[in-house]
Formats: C-alpha cells, structure tokens, sequence
C-alpha cells in the first residue's frame, strides 16, 4: 500500500513552508486480485502525481542540487508509454519485463509500490531539508509563485470562476504547462505567458493581449467581479481585430467601447425598477 503518512508529512512541510499543499492521492488497486486494468489505472495515477503534480517542486530542488531524476520516474514513465503506445518497442519490452511473463499484476504492483514509498521519503527529507535551512523557504515560495497550478488558480480568482472539478483542472493546468514548454521562452517572461495562457485557456480565445489582463480588470475596478471574464471577452475581440493597438491606446479602446456597452450595476437595476 502507499504510505499516506509520507504524503501528508510533505504535504504539512509544504503548507509551512509556502502555504500550500498538492493533490498527491494515488489510486492504489481497490481490489483483490489485482488484474491487468487495475495496474494500468494504478500507474497512470501514480504518473499524474510524481511526473505532472510535483513537477514544480521536483524542479526546484533539482536547482538547488538536492534532487536528481530517480529510477522511479522512469519505470513509471515506460509503463505508461507501453501502455498508451503499441509502437513503441522499448517501452512494451520494459513492460513485459516488470510484470513478468505470464503477467503477475500482484508482484509487479507491489515493486512499483516499494519504489513510489521510497521516493515519498526520500521527497519528504528534502522538504525538510529545504524549510530548515537558511532561505529556503523565500526561495520555494517565489519559485512555486511561478507555477502553472498557482497562477491559474490566481487567474481564476481574478475573473471570478468557479471551483474546477479535479479532473478539469488537472487538464487544463497539464494543457498549459505542455504549451508553454513547447514555446521553450525566457524564464523572466514565464509568468507574464503563463498568465496569457491562463486567460485564453479559460476564456478558449487566441489572440494575445498586447497589455496585462490586470490592468484592464484593474481600470474598471473588475478583478474578482461577475463581469470580469465579460471584460476580457470584449479585450479578446478588440485584440483580434485591431492587432496594431498596444499600450494605452489598446486599453483605451477596451475601456472605452465596455463603458458603452457594460451590463447596469445591481444598484442601478434595482433604482431602476424603483423609478416612478
């Protein structure tokens, strides 16, 4: 079984050192006896959470030279890839390996398990290390600041969304991640572009704003308010069809066509209704 004790031991070292936790629940086969379908489903969870969940993290302890790429995240990464592509050889042969022929889903689900314990340990030593030591909880709190999962949900806020289902959230936050990595930009410019790609992932719009989302909701005095994402609709329109705009003369515009445009304040609906 996966050692969840290990799980919230970092994840109350991360909540002290950054205020925040991940969602790391892995789902371990309910039941008994463990087939091929259960061990598949078991090593796509696992995969979400140590490759695509902890990413960030993982990432930054890599620069402070306290983490390397363990023997875990491989084997997960080639069971999932044998599992997800039937053309690839190398991965089908590694997968054959591990469950053995003919397959024992019981044994090989239980090496997989060992090697996931130890790596939540060995997680949960470094995390220690790094909110004991000089620094480093500023520096896990500006690099977690920049990540994919906490942007978003700071531009959800901003434009007043709702709580995302699990399931939804995880794919666009993995959507966006893919998207950004592919650009392959500055790392100065990462949370300006992530930011953007928030708000066109959210929002499904293409154009690029030639100004911080922000700034136009901050104008308008919008961030956080029912009318905010209605804002940002019109910004996309004006962006698309007026690409030369930038700058003031681009929030001059947007600022400009809302105001003839805005829906009235609940106030003023409801003087409205009051009106003789």
């Amino acid at each position: 079984m996966i050692k969840t004790d290990l799980i919230d031991k970092y994840n109350n070292l991360r909540t002290l050192a950054i205020g925040s936790s991940l969602n790391l629940d892995i789902d371990y086969p309910a039941q008994s006896p463990i087939n091929e379908d259960a061990f598949n489903t078991y090593v796509v969870s696992a995969s979400v959470v140590l490759r695509e969940e902890l990413s960030d993290d993982l990432n930054f302890f890599k620069s402070l030279n306290l983490y390397s790429p363990s023997g875990v995240m491989r084997v997960i990464r080639d069971l999932r890839t044998a599992h997800a592509h039937s053309d690839d050889e190398s991965a089908i042969s590694f997968y054959r390996s591990w469950v053995g022929q003919p397959p024992n889903w019981e044994t090989s689900t239980a090496a997989l398990t060992d090697q996931i314990n130890n790596f939540l340990e060995t997680l949960t030593k470094i995390a220690r290390k790094v909110y004991e030591s000089d620094g480093g909880v500023e520096a896990w709190s500006e690099s977690a600041s920049i990540s994919v999962p906490v942007i978003f949900d700071a531009v959800c806020a901003d434009l007043n969304f709702g709580i995302f289902p699990d399931i939804v959230r995880s794919a666009k936050i993995r959507d966006i991640d893919a998207r950004y990595k592919r650009l392959n930009a500055n790392t100065a410019e990462k949370k300006s572009i992530i930011t953007d790609y928030c708000v066109q992932e959210l929002l499904s719009e293409s154009p690029v704003l030639p100004v911080p989302y922000e700034e136009l909701l901050d104008r308008e005095n919008l961030i956080g308010k029912p009318a905010a994402p209605q804002l940002l609709d019109l910004a996309y329109t004006i962006a698309r069809n007026h690409p030369a705009l930038s700058g003031e003369q681009f929030i001059n515009k947007v600022i400009g066509s809302w105001r003839q445009i805005k829906p009235p304040s609940p106030a003023a609906q409801m003087a409205r209704l009051l009106r003789p």
